[in-house]
């Protein structure tokens, strides 16, 4: 008995190995065997439970079918803006699925905006990808990508270098200017707003146009001016001496200068050098096609200065006057700034009258007017103004309390 026990232990251990036993043939034709799905049977499976499926919580124009390319293939929109993070990924594929189906069988392409602050997870793609019908790999000839950033990229090619033949990966075509889809694709057969189409640079654009843009929508400031502003906080550069005076490397500006104006997620977190970042904000003021400051406003700003009298009320009138929203909002943001790099004066060397210096031009722009004989009180003003942050904020806020 001991034996025969050590014996059935063992064979359960080697059964691999005794395929051709008896006993093992035997039990494997008496067994019944469940034939494996092929990819399209599982397909079809997968879609079966699409048209049984309840669609009701996909956001509309999420995914959508268009019209016709240039080649005459069909379009399918991708748009990551309506994507919600907490979505049924699985009942979002059967969607998918459901609404591609019918052109699997011809030539298509897609169009994915990335525009949005949201984005599908990729891992879950490439995984749903493989289960696809081989039709559909090879009848999908194109896929543009509207707005792409390094982090879509990175994360795409990620997920589906593994997956992906060496034939697939010409298909794919990062449009950085979305006008460039009109090269492949009629304006008329694709439906889809202007401001995704135009990704106008933020750099010597005038602050009215940039905070007009869908995605500034829940801004006061340019997303340009708010990145740097944080990042100095962060690092807390108000200890660092001559910041907001001393250059940056220029390559490294230069760089963020067209990642901001290609509209990327540009993540400054991997900036080493503080310099960089005061001097890309230098450089986005000093590229402002008009100062902070009109020039309708210089000349009560001269007879403030020289009667010397309630020189701070007469500043707040002007303010309130004379600057538009925007200026209103973007000139608070920086006297804050400011505020942050004079309260350490004695470490940063920064005192309101060295940074009074550098943002008199971008504060009044009168290196552009040949008001140079002026420098002296155009500065004592960038001064006063900075010293005085505090009591200017009732009128650099004057639009918000009129607003609500």
């Amino acid at each position: 008995e001991t034996m025969a026990s050590l014996s059935i232990q063992a064979g359960s251990h080697s059964a691999d190995f005794e395929t051709d036993s008896p006993k093992n043939i035997q039990m494997s034709r008496s067994a019944p065997t469940t034939p494996r799905m092929t990819l399209e049977e599982r397909y079809q499976t997968e879609l079966v439970k699409a048209v049984a499926s309840d669609f009701g919580s996909i956001p509309k124009q999420l995914i959508t079918k268009q019209g016709m390319d240039n080649s005459g293939r069909q379009i399918f929109m991708i748009n990551s803006s309506r994507f919600n993070e907490n979505a049924d990924l699985n009942l979002l594929y059967l969607y998918f699925i459901q609404l591609m189906e019918p052109c699997s069988h011809s030539e298509f392409v897609i169009v994915y905006d990335n525009s949005g602050p949201n984005r599908p997870p990729f891992a879950f793609m490439a995984e749903k990808y493989k289960s696809l019908p081989h039709r559909f790999k090879k009848h999908l000839k194109a896929v543009y990508v509207l707005h792409p950033t390094f982090w879509v990229k990175a994360t795409f090619s990620w997920h589906f270098t593994s997956i992906l033949s060496s034939k697939f990966w010409p298909k794919i075509h990062y449009l950085y200017d979305p006008q460039l889809l009109l090269q492949h694709i009629p304006r008329d057969q694709i439906q889809v707003p202007d401001v995704v189409l135009r990704q106008e640079p933020i750099f010597g654009k005038s602050l009215e146009e940039v905070m007009s843009r869908s995605d500034h929508a829940k801004r006061d400031i340019p997303i340009i001016v708010d990145s740097c502003i944080n990042y100095l906080a962060m690092f807390k550069a108000n200890t660092i001496p001559g910041i907001m005076r001393l250059a940056g490397k220029e390559s490294e500006i230069q760089v963020l200068k067209k990642q901001f104006d290609r509209g990327e997620d540009v993540d400054l977190s991997n900036v080493k050098d503080p310099h960089v970042i005061s001097s890309l904000l230098r450089l986005y003021l000093k590229e402002l096609p008009e100062p902070i400051f009109p020039e309708s406003s210089y000349e009560d700003l001269r007879a403030a200065h020289e009667q010397r009298t309630d020189e701070v009320k007469q500043l707040e009138s002007i303010i309130r006057r004379d600057l538009t929203p925007a200026s209103k909002s973007l000139l608070n943001h920086i006297l804050s700034l400011l505020d942050y790099f004079s309260s350490n004066s004695k470490e940063n060397n920064m005192t309101c009258s060295n940074l009074a210096l550098v943002f008199a031009p971008f504060f009044f722009g009168w290196k552009s007017r040949d008001m140079e004989s002026e420098n002296p009180i155009f500065n004592s003003i960038a001064k006063l103004i900075i010293e005085n942050h505090v009591h200017l904020i009732p009128a650099l806020t004057s639009h918000i309390n009129s607003d609500n």
